[in-house]
């Protein structure tokens, strides 16, 4: 969990006493002081993991090379990562070309604006457009799933 604040969520919170807070971390930045939700965290097996900010936001580079330099306790280093984000999130981790794979949901529905998957990546050419090795579409139900892998 990305917690740039370092606060924003209350201790009493489901994420921090279900069956998983074991294995449950909340990035925070290294200037920030203890989230009020630490000591409920850690009594529960699960840890603080500060990095850097860059630019009022976390440095999600120095997190994904510290999350690559440790695995579980007794297992190999993290290799993958799946990143369930909403479109601030999802947008940073294009923007950085951080994302090998982008996996996105297009429900038949039309909402006015609507949610952004993805926000402004400074994009403003064709030629700049972030592209994709490898991409297809296959239905879910109702909906439609896009897999885009960005790296051949």
């Amino acid at each position: 969990m990305l917690d740039r604040t370092g606060g924003a969520l209350p201790p009493d919170l489901r994420l921090f006493s279900d069956d998983h807070v074991a294995h449950t971390a909340a990035v925070v930045g290294d200037e920030r002081s203890a989230p009020p939700y630490a000591e409920t965290l850690r009594e529960a097996g699960g840890e603080i993991v500060r990095v850097p900010e860059q630019d009022g936001h976390l440095d999600l580079a120095a997190l994904l090379n510290r999350l690559g330099e440790r695995g579980a306790a007794g297992s190999r280093p993290l290799q993958s990562l799946m990143v369930e984000a909403g479109p601030g999130l999802a947008t940073a981790f294009l923007h950085q070309d951080l994302a090998d794979r982008v996996f996105l949901f297009l429900a038949p529905k039309l909402l006015g604006e609507g949610t952004p998957a993805v926000g402004d990546l400074g994009l403003r050419a064709m030629a700049e457009a972030r592209s994709f090795a490898e991409a297809r579409w296959e239905p879910v139900g109702d909906d439609m799933l896009f897999r885009g892998y960005r790296r051949g």
